[in-house]
């Protein structure tokens, strides 16, 4: 099997795999940060690299001098967000203006979920301006393609070097739904 068809493969199972709450949290994260990235922020996957030590920030995005702290919460439907996710949020944001030197109302909260908030969450997330933004999780474009010293390579989300490659749109980098449209641009 040609090794474009192997990596099709294996990245069509990686998305129909199960995986453990922690897979698809991370899974959820790498999804909201595409989102960012795809309305020109330059995202931190704040969470990924810091596992169970990022403080409730899974990304970090800023665009234009403006910083968004930014929680994902991937839940079903019928999962609800409470208001210890929110008060987390709110104390971490703090916690990053402090130690990154920033003004308080310089950085712009927002909780990225596929699930609900209950009502006190609902009320403690306007009182304290923190923008919920409501986004199920679908297949999206993964593959990250990449330009390392004028060679293209794709990475798919399972290599080792994905959660280090950034993609800067600026040098023709981009990401890709299918191993086939990766090397169709090279």
């Amino acid at each position: 099997m040609p090794v474009d068809a192997r990596n099709q493969l294996a990245l069509d199972r990686w998305w129909k795999q199960p995986c453990g709450v922690e897979e698809a949290g991370k899974r959820y994260e790498l999804y909201c940060g595409y989102c960012f990235e795809k309305k020109g922020y330059k995202v931190e996957y704040h969470g990924i690299k810091e596992g169970k030590n990022d403080l409730g920030i899974d990304l970090i995005a800023t665009k234009d001098g403006k910083t968004l702290i930014i929680q994902c919460k991937r839940r079903k439907q019928e999962g609800k967000i409470h208001h210890n996710t929110i008060c987390q949020l709110f104390g971490s944001t703090i916690w990053h203006a402090i130690h990154e030197n920033k003004e308080i109302n310089d950085i712009k909260q927002v909780l990225m979920t596929s699930g609900q908030l209950d009502e006190t969450a609902k009320e403690m997330a306007e009182m304290l301006d923190i923008e919920v933004c409501y986004k199920p999780m679908g297949i999206y474009p993964i593959i990250k393609c990449n330009i390392n010293n004028g060679n293209k390579i794709y990475h798919l989300p399972f290599d080792q070097q994905y959660n280090n490659t950034i993609i800067e749109p600026k040098k023709g980098e981009f990401y890709a739904l299918t191993v086939e449209e990766a090397t169709k641009a090279g």
